[in-house]
C-alpha cells in the first residue's frame, strides 16, 4: 500500500495567496486495488517546512505519544471527538501537557498543573470520560455527554478544579 499526498508540491505555494480559498493538504492512501484507503496521520513536519499552515487540533493530534505501547490504536471515532475537545481547549485557554493514546484504547489529553492531573478521555467506542486528580486521594471520574456542550462542561470543570 502506497501514501500519496495532496495538494502536489507546486500547489503548495498557491494555499498562501491570501486571493486563493484556503486549501487543506490532504493524505491518503492507494490499496493495490487502485481505490482509496481511509486517511492516516499526515507527516505535519513536512508539511510545515513547506509552508502550509496546519490547524492546531490536527498538530497536536499528529504529535500523540504511546502508539507502539497501546494494542488498540485510536479510530476515527476517537481522532474526531479529541480534536473537537482539542478546539474546545483551545477556546477556553487550556491546553493540553500531553496527548497520547489511551491505554484502553483511544486519544487521551492529559493536563498537568502543580502535582494536579486530569484528562479527557477519547475511546474508540465514542465514549468520553473525564479524570482529575491530586494524586493523593482517589480520583475523580465522570462520564462526558459526547456532544460540544458535554465536553465544553468538561474542560471547565478541569480548568477550575487545576486552577482552583
Amino acid at each position: 500500500m502506497s501514501t500519496a499526498y495532496l495538494p502536489p508540491a507546486s500547489a503548495v505555494s498557491l494555499c498562501n495567496d491570501p486571493k486563493v480559498r484556503r486549501m487543506r493538504a490532504r493524505a491518503y492512501r492507494i490499496r493495490p486495488s487502485g481505490t482509496q484507503a481511509p486517511p492516516p496521520m499526515l507527516l505535519w513536519h513536512a508539511l510545515k517546512a513547506g509552508g502550509v499552515s496546519i490547524f492546531w487540533p490536527d498538530q497536536r493530534l499528529a504529535e500523540i505519544t504511546a502508539l507502539e505501547a497501546v494494542v488498540e490504536k485510536p479510530n476515527k471515532t476517537a481522532y474526531s471527538n479529541a480534536r473537537r475537545a482539542l478546539q474546545l481547549a483551545q477556546l477556553f485557554e487550556i491546553e493540553p501537557t500531553q496527548v497520547t493514546a489511551s491505554a484502553e484504547g483511544g486519544v487521551a489529553l492529559c493536563f498537568k498543573i502543580d502535582g494536579q492531573y486530569a484528562d479527557i478521555e477519547c475511546f474508540n467506542s465514542g465514549e468520553l470520560w473525564g479524570i482529575v486528580s491530586d494524586r493523593i486521594n482517589p480520583a475523580s471520574t465522570w462520564p462526558i455527554e459526547n456532544s460540544t456542550a458535554g465536553i465544553g462542561t468538561a474542560l471547565l470543570k478541569i480548568k477550575a478544579d487545576l486552577n482552583g
